[in-house]
Formats: C-alpha cells, sequence, structure tokens
C-alpha cells in the first residue's frame, strides 16, 4: 500500500488526508501542536472559549463533501446552523441588518429608489454569471500544468469573467449610493484583500452568501476540525501530535521520499504539504535553488501579502444579547481606512468587525457571559512600522 505523509492537520491537512486513506493510500498526518485545526484553533480558559480562525461559514456543501464522500452522514459529526439576518454592519451610525434572503435584501435596495433597485438586479445578474463559469470552469478545478489553463477553453472563460476592474469598479458600474456600494464592498475584506485594488471575481463572496446562506457551527468552528480527525481515524489513518516536520526529504529526481520530523525520518512516497506556501519552501524543501522552478526562495521573499488583522479576545461579564453573531462597523472614510491599511498606517478611524457567538451558542461563555472576537483589519507586517505603531495606540 502506497504511503502518504501529510504535514499538518490543519483542515486542507485532514481533508487531503480523508480523501487519500480513502482511496486505499496509507495516509500519517504529522502535526506540530497536540490537537487539529492548525489555524482553526480554539482558545479556553476560565469557562470562555475563542475560536481563533474563520469564524463565518459559507458554501456549506464544502463542509459536508469530506463525509458524505466517504459513506457517512456528516450530522452525526457536526451539527450547522443558518443565521439570518447573518451580518448587521453599521454605516454612519446606521444599522443595516443584511439578509441572505433576496426580498429582504432587495427591500434595502428598493428604499433608496427604482434606480438604485434596477441598479442592484443589474448586478446580481452580472455577478451571478461569473460565479456560474467561476465555479465551474475554476473553482472546482485542479491546474496541475500549464496546459491545464493555457488552452483555449480556460483563456475563454477567463476573459469572460472580466477580472480587469477592481471590485469595487464594477460595482459602481450599477450602484451609485455610496452607502449601497460599502455595504456590498466589504465582503472582500473576508479574504484580505481591497475591494479597490481587488479584482471584481472577488464579487462573487456576497452572491455565494445569497445562494448558499451563512451558517455556524454548533459548538465553534473547531468542533469541524474535530469532526474531520475523528472521521480519519475512522478511517485508519494515523495522526501524530507533538511532531513537527524540519523537512520534506526530495531525492535527486525531485520525487518526495518522506519527512524528517523532531521524532525522526518517516519514509513515505507523496508528501502533501499544508503548511503555509512561502514557509514550506523557505525552510521545508532543502535542495538547491535551481531545483525550485520559478517558486525561488528569492522570489517568495520578494511575495505581496494580504493585510492582517489585530484580535482582542474578551471574556466579558454581560450578556450582549442585543449583538449578533456577526456584527461590522464600518469607518466613516472607509476607502481611506483600506489606503491606510495598504500603506502600513494604522488608521484613526478603522473599520472593525464584532463575533458575538454567545448569542446563539451558551458553550461560549458561562451563564448571563459573553465571549467576544474584536477583529481589526491592518496592515501586514512587511516594510512596515505597525507593530511599533500599535504599541503606542495600544
Amino acid at each position: 500500500m502506497k504511503k502518504v505523509s501529510v504535514v499538518g492537520a490543519g483542515i486542507g491537512g485532514l481533508t487531503a488526508a480523508i480523501y487519500l486513506q480513502n482511496y486505499g493510500y496509507q495516509v500519517e498526518v504529522f502535526e506540530k501542536n497536540s490537537r487539529p485545526g492548525g489555524k482553526m484553533d480554539i482558545i479556553e480558559e476560565n469557562g470562555f472559549k475563542f475560536d481563533t480562525g474563520p469564524t463565518i461559514v459559507m458554501m456549506p456543501e464544502i463542509y459536508q463533501n469530506p463525509f458524505k464522500d466517504t459513506g457517512v452522514d456528516y450530522k452525526d459529526y457536526f451539527k450547522l446552523q443558518r443565521v439570518n439576518p447573518f451580518m448587521d454592519v453599521y454605516i454612519d451610525g446606521v444599522r443595516t441588518a443584511l439578509s441572505s434572503d433576496l426580498v429582504d435584501l432587495a427591500s434595502i435596495f428598493e428604499s433608496q429608489g427604482e434606480y438604485e433597485m434596477e441598479g442592484f438586479l443589474n448586478y446580481l445578474a452580472d455577478i451571478y454569471s461569473k460565479y456560474r463559469n467561476a465555479k465551474d470552469n475554476f473553482i472546482y478545478k485542479s491546474f496541475r500544468g500549464p496546459k491545464d489553463f493555457y488552452n483555449f477553453k480556460t483563456l475563454i472563460q477567463a476573459y469572460k469573467l472580466k477580472t480587469f476592474s477592481s471590485s469595487f469598479e464594477a460595482l459602481s458600474k450599477h450602484i451609485k449610493n455610496p452607502q449601497l456600494r460599502n455595504l456590498l464592498a466589504f465582503q472582500t475584506l473576508y479574504i484580505g484583500i481591497s475591494p479597490f485594488n481587488g479584482p471584481s471575481i472577488y464579487n462573487i463572496i456576497p452572491m455565494i452568501e445569497l445562494t448558499s446562506g451563512v451558517w455556524f457551527i454548533q459548538g465553534g468552528m473547531f468542533q469541524y476540525a474535530a469532526a474531520l480527525e475523528k472521521r480519519f481515524l475512522e478511517l485508519g489513518g494515523v495522526i501524530r501530535y507533538d511532531t513537527e516536520v524540519t523537512e520534506i526529504v526530495v531525492d535527486t529526481d525531485n520525487s518526495a521520499i518522506g519527512v524528517q520530523t523532531t521524532a525522526g525520518f518517516h519514509e513515505s512516497q507523496a508528501v502533501v504539504a499544508n503548511s503555509d506556501f512561502p514557509y514550506t519552501v523557505e525552510n521545508l524543501i532543502n535542495i538547491p535553488e535551481k531545483r525550485l522552478g520559478k517558486y525561488t526562495k528569492k522570489r517568495i521573499k520578494q511575495l505581496d501579502y494580504s493585510m492582517s488583522c489585530y484580535i482582542l479576545y474578551l471574556g466579558v461579564n454581560k450578556n450582549f444579547s442585543e449583538l449578533g453573531l456577526h456584527t461590522i462597523r464600518m469607518s466613516e472614510d472607509f476607502e481611506g481606512n483600506v489606503q491606510a491599511i495598504e500603506n502600513g498606517i494604522f488608521p484613526d478611524d478603522p473599520s472593525f468587525y464584532i463575533y458575538n457567538p454567545s448569542t446563539i451558542d451558551n458553550s461560549f461563555a458561562p451563564s448571563d457571559q459573553s465571549a467576544i472576537y474584536v477583529l481589526i483589519p491592518v496592515s501586514n507586517l512587511k516594510g512596515t512600522n505597525l507593530g511599533k505603531q500599535l504599541k503606542q495606540t495600544i
């Protein structure tokens, strides 16, 4: 039986491990921490718990598929709950409850006049066409080599996506009201991308919210990591916790032959690296630069990174029942806020996001108390003095 080593028991590593194990490979996962999840971790202290990674669940079928595809019912492993309205957004002090129900969402635009309603419907038609194209031709398709992308059919579909304009520019063609534009623009920040510079393809994010809704995993996001771990072990896989991979060992023909770990060498016929790509190239692949192809260590250092975030985990002795699960307070100058982030400046009036799972799940905090997660988008640390600014601000 062919052996496969997986670096990291994060969500990507565990998902890949489940499919490989189910296909008949013998899979070993190596994780430096003492539990699964990677960035989808959890902090537990004094009766409070906090998700440290993602907090918004969209496209629930992606979460369900590793269980469905291996012959079990996902409901036996984790529980999903739909959230609607899914987000409260405050712009200039005015609260708008965002819904994934099209009738409710359309009423927001219709209240601003017929032209805004018409623009919203035109925007939906345009972005749905791009969403369907991206889903069928790119999101669910593997690109293993140049010919997978550089062929007539794929290039035509890529052209139809019309990603040459920014997300905000594409939005502005249809929506003229600045508050309504901001209401649809902020979603690109979910993935650290500026709506003013990021390509318009990222406008499919609000379309995904409409087509699949927004969901909550009962008990928190870490429960999903635990569910993946359980399914992988049921299939006969092996996880070695507290075992850090220090090198992906590669032979002279660039084939992986195993991993070197803090517990010794483990031979395998293939390696899946779920560690961050720059870290993997710079620290785990110890081969001459000329064998790295286009992704040399020098090129990795020159990569641009998306924005980062500053997070507060607050256990408070009050039940904020008036605060929904997801809340965003947008800066009065949203574009200036984003520009400051891109220029490595800590904004004077930052936008921020609040996650309050205690409002629908009492497992996050003691009775009549709340576990509050506050996230502020900030610049990444590459080439900035942001760390110093943060200390001065605090």
